[in-house]
């Protein structure tokens, strides 16, 4: 005999998972002024126009810091956030 706390509720067997928020990236929220999700396409592809533009070899594991740039700051809150102006 199995044990009752292991027993399953037919109503939740098939219930869809309740919804899970996807992560928000916290510091360009913070900067944008609203919130910006990690996986949002246009900050990726933001981040991945500016790595091209960096120039760096592949095996180079030394820090970007991409928001130390005030004009990279202004290019994020323009494409993020276009309601501002």
């Amino acid at each position: 005999m199995g044990r009752w706390d292991e027993a399953i509720n037919a109503k939740e067997m098939y219930a869809p998972p309740p919804k899970i928020e996807p992560v928000v990236d916290e510091i360009v929220s913070r900067i944008v002024g609203k919130k910006i999700y990690a996986r949002d396409p246009r900050l990726i592809q933001l981040v991945v126009k500016w790595k091209k533009e960096s120039n760096k070899r592949d095996d180079d594991l030394t820090p970007n810091n991409y928001l130390a740039d005030p004009r990279k700051r202004e290019k994020l809150k323009e494409v993020l956030n276009p309601n501002l102006k």
